[in-house]
């Protein structure tokens, strides 16, 4: 398998790792020593919001969220095709615009200075995992906006021999 490693895939595997690594070692410390680490639920907890922004990235670049199952077969090609577009544009749309208020989320955090309860660290670092997994969105989202207009007419081509096939299949 000759797959592609993106940054990203890189960065929620470390970011994984790190999460397993602190909560293993404050499992162990409770059972061992009878103490916590006190900043372990602070940071696992702020990685799985980065984590989930990175996951949320993958499935844009895969294209694991755009299908409507429900309706393939029962309308034409070219108005799945539309369906397909309209909903590349929207996620588009959506994930530039979280960018935006994610970055406006971490410049208002900066300017109030409040920082974590355990770790003392300023809440907008923490922050930044918004607008960083919404920018990987961003980016991903215009390159398959980009890639389905290119790919118009084999979309439409796979659609119209896929609802032969069933049609095909039904006569028998």
């Amino acid at each position: 398998m000759n797959k592609k490693l993106h940054p990203e895939d890189v960065l929620a595997v470390l970011i994984f790792a790190a999460m397993l690594l602190i909560t293993f070692l404050n499992v162990l410390s409770r059972y061992i020593f009878h103490l916590g680490i006190s900043f372990s639920e602070e940071v696992v907890t702020h990685f799985a919001v980065l984590l989930s922004g990175l996951g949320a990235a993958q499935a844009v670049r895969n294209e694991s969220h755009y299908d409507i199952p429900l309706l393939n077969g029962v309308v034409a090609p070219k108005i799945s095709y539309a369906f397909k577009l309209v909903s590349a544009f929207l996620m588009m749309v959506f994930s530039i615009y979280m960018t935006y208020a994610g970055v406006a989320m971490v410049l208002q955090q900066h300017k109030l200075g409040k920082v974590t309860t355990m770790m003392r660290i300023p809440e907008w670092i923490w922050g930044l995992a918004i607008p960083v997994g919404c920018a990987f969105m961003s980016v991903y989202a215009v390159i398959v906006f980009i890639r389905t207009i290119k790919t118009r007419e084999e979309f439409i081509a796979k659609k119209e021999n896929e609802r032969k096939k069933k049609q095909e299949e039904d006569t028998k």
